[in-house]
C-alpha cells in the first residue's frame, strides 16, 4: 500500500459467510503457520464484494490503453512460468498520491499517482510494491496478528481495511525491498524507487498531512527512502536500467489535465500547476491546459488576476468556441467593476454553452450588470 486505503471501505460494514467462492485460483487461501485460514477466507470474500462495488461506482477513469498498459506492466513484473497468478490493475478517477491492492490480485492506481510520476521505472516500483504485498498474502498476516493481540480489533474487518497505514512496519519495509528487487530483474533503475518515494514526500509536506501515533507502526517516508536509497546503493551498484519515460508519458499524459482539474477542486494549487506544465512540455496548443493554468493562477494565487486573464487569453486565441474561459474572464472582470467586460464574457459563455449547469447562475451575474 502506498499511503491509504479508499474511503469506500470504510463505508462497507458487512456480514461474511465463511467461503469465498469468487475468488481466482491462484490466490485461494492455504493454511499456514502465521494466517488463520477462516481470517483469509473473510478477506477474500469482502475484497471481491468491495471490488464489485469500486468497479461499478463511476470512479474508474476510462481509458482502455491505459489499464492495458498497467496490465502489461504487471505481467512483465511476474517471473515467466506456468501458474503465476494473474494480476488485475484498475485507475481509478482520485487526485491522491495513491495505490492499493486486494488479497485476490486487483490493484488500483489513482490518477493523482500516476500525474506525479516521471517514468516507467517510477510505476514499476509501485506495482511491484503492491504485487509483493498480494503474493506474501500481508493483508491476511496483519489480520491474523492483529486478531491475535486484541479481540476487538478481531471483531471488526473495518478496523484493519481502513486504518491508515494498514500494514506493520515490517510487512512494507519488506515490500519496498521485494519491490525493488523485483523491478531490478524486470530491467528498471533501481534508484527510481527512492525518487518516487520523494513524489509521496512533497505531498505529505505540502498538504500538512499528519499521522496518528496508533500508525507510528508504519514506517516514516523518510525512512523509506533511506531505505531503498541504501538498497540501491549497496545491492546494486552502478545497476541503471530502464526508465522508459517517453513509453511512460505517451499513456499517461492525457490523465494530466484531468487530474489537475481535481487537485484544484480540491485546493492542491501546487500539484495541479505541475500536472498543467508537464503536459504543456509536448502540449502547447491545447486550451484547456492553459484555462486550468488559468484557474490555478485566479483561485491559488489571490492578485494574479493578471497572470490568470493571460492564460484566459491564450486559451481562447487557440479556441474561441472553447467556453470556458469566458466564464473565468467575466468573473475576474465582474469582481473588478468592469460591467459591460464581465456582461460581454459571461453571455458569450452562455451562448457557447446554452446547457451549462451553473446556467442560471452566471444570468444572476449578467442581469447584475445591466
Amino acid at each position: 500500500m502506498v499511503k491509504a486505503l479508499p474511503l469506500l471501505m470504510a463505508l462497507m460494514v458487512v456480514c461474511l459467510p465463511a467461503g469465498c467462492t469468487g475468488t481466482r485460483e491462484e490466490f485461494i487461501p492455504v493454511e499456514i503457520s502465521d494466517i488463520a485460514l477462516d481470517s483469509e477466507r473473510r478477506l477474500q470474500y469482502r475484497a471481491e464484494e468491495e471490488t464489485g462495488i469500486l468497479d461499478s461506482s463511476g470512479m474508474l477513469y476510462d481509458d482502455k490503453q491505459l489499464e492495458d498498459y498497467l496490465n502489461r506492466l504487471a505481467a512483465k513484473l511476474l517471473p515467466p512460468g506456468e501458474g503465476r497468478p494473474r494480476f488485475i490493475v484498475k485507475v481509478l478517477r482520485h487526485p491522491s498520491l495513491d495505490a492499493f491492492a486486494y488479497p485476490t490480485g486487483r490493484l488500483y492506481f489513482h490518477t493523482g499517482l500516476l500525474a506525479a510520476m516521471d517514468n516507467e521505472a517510477q510505476l514499476a516500483a509501485v506495482m511491484a510494491h503492491e504485487i509483493t504485498h498480494v503474493q506474501e498474502r500481508h493483508l491476511a498476516r496483519e489480520f491474523t496478528s492483529r486478531k491475535k493481540k486484541s479481540a476487538e480489533e478481531a471483531d471488526s474487518l473495518r478496523k484493519i481495511l481502513t486504518s491508515v497505514n494498514c500494514y506493520s512496519r515490517l510487512l512494507e519495509s519488506e515490500a519496498d525491498a521485494a519491490a525493488v528487487r523485483m523491478m531490478v530483474a524486470a530491467g528498471y533503475d533501481p534508484r527510481e524507487a527512492p525518487r518516487m518515494l520523494e513524489h509521496l514526500k512533497r505531498e505529505i509536506e505540502e498538504e500538512k498531512i499528519k499521522v496518528r501515533k496508533a500508525d507510528m507502526i508504519h514506517p516514516d517516508i523518510q525512512e523509506r527512502i533511506k531505505n531503498t536509497t541504501d538498497m540501491a546503493h549497496n545491492e546494486y551498484p552502478g545497476v541503471e536500467g530502464l526508465r522508459n519515460t517517453e513509453v511512460f508519458a505517451r499513456y499517461t499524459t492525457p490523465l494530466l489535465l484531468d487530474n489537475a482539474e481535481l487537485d484544484l477542486k480540491r485546493g492542491n494549487y501546487q500539484a495541479a500547476e505541475r500536472a498543467i506544465e508537464k503536459y504543456l512540455t509536448g502540449n502547447q496548443s491545447d486550451p484547456r491546459a492553459y484555462y486550468l493554468l488559468g484557474e490555478r493562477h485566479r483561485e491559488g494565487r489571490p492578485g494574479n488576476e493578471e497572470k490568470a486573464r493571460t492564460s484566459y487569453r491564450k486559451a481562447i486565441m487557440l479556441s474561441q468556441t472553447y467556453a470556458d474561459p469566458y466564464r473565468a474572464l467575466g468573473l475576474i472582470d465582474f469582481k473588478k467593476g468592469s460591467r459591460q467586460e464581465a456582461k460581454k464574457n459571461l453571455q458569450h459563455y452562455l451562448d457557447l454553452k446554452p446547457n451549462a449547469r451553473d446556467r442560471e447562475h452566471i444570468k444572476q451575474y449578467v442581469n447584475a450588470c445591466e
